[in-house]
């Protein structure tokens, strides 16, 4: 039964914050769980939570491809689940900007993909923050390579996203924070090689 085992994964999660032991074996139980029944959802949400959380901790490729993973499970149940949406493609921009190769089609997928979603969900800031981080990454890529006109493109793509973010929730101070970060992202590329932008 796999309610039985989420439940137990429930209890050793709720255990882990007294003893640290414990930590990671939550998962364990939710996994057996999806071995018991693979479509069954819960389990998966359980998964993803706590990726997510391992992922603000410990930002890695290893992580962001367990992200992925169970999203693209919780997709092929639920096709709607928006969160496991804009889940998918951050893990994907951040396993990207983390170093890892990436093709080209997949990136662009991802922020297309992600461009829909900050329509669809105004209020999940994460999607144009990574979308903005992507397209800054993209416009340094492109000064390296002398592409100016492209590079400066994207550059506008990043603070549109984050200005729309900032449209749609102007008194949640996430919203600024994060248009702030992208835009001392773009300071930066600035300061770096003044002589690119003039």
């Amino acid at each position: 039964n796999p309610e039985i085992y989420l439940k137990l994964g429930d209890v050793v999660r709720q255990l882990t914050r007294s003893d640290p032991t414990l930590v990671d074996k939550d998962k364990s139980y939710w996994t057996l769980a999806l071995e018991a029944d693979p479509s069954y959802l819960p389990a998966m949400q359980r998964l993803l939570d706590s990726y997510l959380e391992d992922a603000q901790l410990y930002p890695n490729p290893h992580t962001f491809g367990r992200i992925r993973d169970v999203c693209s499970r919780i997709l092929h149940i639920d096709p709607n689940d928006s969160r496991a949406k804009s889940s998918l493609h951050i893990a994907l921009i951040q396993s990207w900007l983390s170093g890892v190769e990436t093709s080209d089609q997949e990136i662009e997928a991802s922020l297309k993909e992600m461009a829909d979603l900050q329509q669809r969900d105004p209020q999940n800031l994460e999607v144009p923050f990574m979308y903005a981080r992507a397209k800054v990454k993209q416009a340094k890529e492109f000064f390296a390579r002398d592409f100016r006109e492209r590079a400066n493109k994207e550059i506008i793509n990043a603070e549109a996203a984050m200005q729309e973010a900032i449209a749609a929730n102007p008194e949640n101070p996430r919203a600024h924070l994060r248009h702030g970060q992208i835009m001392m992202e773009i300071a930066a590329l600035y300061r770096r090689d003044p002589e690119k932008f003039r």
